[in-house]
């Protein structure tokens, strides 16, 4: 699910579906999207526009979150996406190869390099994009990827506040990062995580 405060809309995709909301959640339109299983949606406030991603090679993209327009990304079984305001960039994660992917307008992607089995979840804070799975990784600019001192595991989601960016896994484990202060300490520190 999404909000895009530029539109006052909700908008959250499933199997082959997608709900809109303009009134704060009190009623919802549905649509069909193209037979996939959708996975997660983003809102872009830059180029005004939502993109949704699934299993496959299909995202779906819409400046209303109404009418959809299809476009393609590599193959894989994408589980989430986010966008970065800094960056201005799109960026999926996978539980397959390839295993992130980024995108300024949605029609061209670009696989990244990182070496691991699985990614789960993609947030956008500041200057710095972060995504959890068998590891956490970060970049700063979205063509970089550095591993972090997470400890192995599976971490299922990551979020992030003004002082910590957290990651939950499998058996109710958190670990978070060394508090942060200020945008360039969250860049020098998120390598650092305790559990």
């Amino acid at each position: 699910i999404t909000f895009a405060p530029e539109l006052s809309s909700f908008v959250v995709v499933g199997t082959d579906a997608v709900m809109t909301s303009t009134n704060n959640g009190f009623t919802w339109d549905d649509d069909v999207l193209p037979t996939n299983a959708w996975k997660s949606v983003a809102w872009s406030p830059d180029i005004s526009l939502f993109c949704a991603i699934g299993t496959g090679d299909l995202v779906v993209t819409s400046p209303e979150g109404i009418l959809w327009d299809t476009q393609t990304i590599d193959n894989s079984s994408w589980t989430d996406i986010a966008w970065s305001l800094e960056h201005e960039l799109f960026t999926a994660v996978a539980e397959s190869v390839p295993y992130i992917s980024t995108s300024s307008d949605t029609i061209t992607w670009t696989t990244r390099d990182v070496a691991t089995t699985n990614l789960y979840s993609v947030i956008a804070y500041n200057n710095i994009i972060i995504a959890s799975g068998d590891s956490v990784f970060y970049s700063l600019d979205g063509i970089d990827w550095n591993t972090t001192t997470a400890l192995a595991g599976t971490w299922l989601d990551v979020a992030h506040s003004d002082k910590n960016v957290v990651a939950v896994g499998n058996g109710d484990v958190f670990i978070r990062s060394n508090p942060i202060v200020g945008v360039s300490i969250l860049g020098e520190n998120i390598m650092e995580w305790v559990d």
